[in-house]
């Protein structure tokens, strides 16, 4: 049988302590969450209906959630950073007080009213990680769910989306947070699992490498057309932006 030909997807960052510690690995290279470390295969329980114990199985062997976790592309935050809600809908973070390139910005309202219910604000972290493909596969962006349950305890949901790298670059985290009666911080650490990526495909997919220089990364993505939603409608043959 012939091997597949692997896709290639080439990660690009500007920033040398990334691209050293805080790279874009398959699950089968992270640690498995603790919880599941420490989770049975088994439990033995005692049924009341039968009058008698009864072994089973527990999600630790659940194919599903360790394909969740093995086959995914996990990204890890980058670096630490302290995102202050308010009870006015507005926010602050640590990013003043940090050395690192952290760029945090807010979607208003109405560029997604009806999405989501109650109060929230719609916050998009810029992933220092962009990444270009040649070839127009599709990727399936959600939380890394089984990895962590920090931001679903904060009842902030995480926006899922559907992209390929051919046609755009941004690996962006798109977090709607609720607005609550008093203050609260997000918490973000550095190493935390922030984001799981699913290549739609059958071939195997291979991740390449590169810090570049911040002038070039900045470029990247910057031959798509500029227009009102961004730079990454699908068009082949477009000319570089001047």
């Amino acid at each position: 049988m012939f091997r597949k030909k692997p896709i290639i997807l080439d990660c690009y960052t500007s920033n040398k302590s990334y691209f050293l510690n805080a790279k874009p690995t398959f699950g089968v290279e992270r640690p498995k969450p603790t919880w599941l470390e420490e989770l049975k295969t088994t439990v033995t329980l005692w049924i009341e209906q039968i009058g008698m114990y009864n072994k089973m199985s527990t999600v630790g062997i659940c194919p599903g959630i360790r394909d969740y976790l093995s086959k995914a592309i996990h990204f890890p935050m980058w670096a630490d950073l302290d995102i202050r809600m308010n009870p006015d809908a507005t926010w602050t973070t640590t990013i003043e007080m940090r050395p690192f390139d952290i760029n945090v910005s807010e979607h208003p309202p109405e560029q997604w009213k009806g999405v989501y219910k109650g109060q929230r604000v719609a916050l998009k972290l810029e992933n220092p990680w962009k990444i270009k493909c040649a070839e127009p596969v599709d990727f399936l962006l959600l939380d890394s769910h089984y990895s962590s349950s920090y931001i679903k305890d904060l009842g902030i949901y995480q926006s899922p989306g559907l992209t390929n790298f051919k046609y755009q670059v941004s690996t962006n985290v798109h977090l709607n947070c609720p607005v609550k009666p008093e203050p609260y911080v997000i918490s973000l650490k550095y190493g935390h699992p922030l984001m799981s990526m699913f290549p739609m495909t059958e071939r195997p997919v291979e991740l390449r490498y590169h810090h570049i220089p911040v002038d070039e990364w900045q470029q990247l993505g910057n031959h798509m057309p500029a227009t009102m939603v961004g730079r990454y409608y699908r068009q082949d043959g477009v000319k570089k932006v001047k």
